[in-house]
């Protein structure tokens, strides 16, 4: 059995900025309408180390990326609340002139928050001491800076938390349900032979690529291919190393 540190992250609004802005916002036909600012569905593990990091006080990107770094090792489970989160459209006027060079003129910016997204967040004992001073901040709600979903403005509730344990789940033949987010190379939309329905419910398949990483010139994302579903696999694409069982769920850590 394996120690797991459980709790729930939630938030009025979320934004994960997705770097197809970058492109867009100089393109001058979807400039019409505003800067647009595009959200993954889905807290990534980046993010979610930045607001470890943030808790325990670590350097942010703009100082080197101490908080990834540092905690780029740890472990993690991510189980949604919904398939999907309600997006608002959200504009707004930045009268500064400060955020293209110094171009002093009110520029329209658009941008996708996600409505009250809620994600339960498992962390792995790996034995590190970055694993121990993150348990203990957030037990004892000692972090050093405040918890954003995003942005700063964008502040994040943590609660429900408690100390768990996990055993590594044994590959069996048949098939099986992973109830967390979790990635395979394998396209299982374009697959349909390796699933089957769970009995009882409306099915449900949500894939998008989010990022789990940084290449080495850490402004571009290394991504997966993730999914999150009820639908019960029977594929040898899993990655079974990464399963294990808690509370009568397989949950995908990485």
């Amino acid at each position: 059995m394996t120690e797991v540190l459980k709790f729930d992250l939630s938030g009025q609004f979320a934004h994960f900025r997705r770097p197809e802005y970058n492109k867009l916002v100089n393109n001058k036909a979807a400039n019409k309408k505003g800067h647009p600012s595009f959200t993954f569905s889905h807290i990534p593990k980046t993010h979610l180390l930045g607001i470890f990091g943030s808790i325990l006080g670590l350097d942010s990107f703009m100082k080197g990326f101490e908080y990834y770094y540092k905690l780029r090792h740890l472990k993690i489970a991510i189980v949604p609340d919904k398939v999907v989160f309600k997006i608002f459209d959200h504009s707004f006027m930045d009268h500064t002139g400060l955020v293209e060079g110094n171009r002093a003129r009110p520029m329209l910016f658009y941008e996708q928050l996600l409505v009250n997204p809620k994600w339960t967040i498992y962390v792995l004992n790996d034995n590190s001491s970055e694993y121990k001073q993150l348990k203990s901040s957030i037990l004892n709600s000692k972090g050093l800076n405040h918890i954003y979903l995003g942005r700063g403005e964008l502040f994040g509730n943590i609660d429900n938390i408690e100390i768990t344990e996990a055993e590594k789940h044994i590959q069996v033949e048949g098939n099986f349900c992973i109830e967390s987010l979790f990635f395979t190379e394998e396209d299982l939309i374009a697959r349909k032979d390796v699933l089957r329905v769970k009995g009882g419910e409306p099915p449900f398949m949500y894939k998008e690529f989010l990022p789990v990483g940084f290449e080495n010139n850490k402004n571009k994302y290394l991504y997966k291919n993730f999914y999150f579903t009820n639908q019960s696999l029977r594929t040898d694409k899993i990655d079974f190393d990464r399963l294990y069982l808690l509370e009568n769920k397989i949950l995908f850590f990485f």
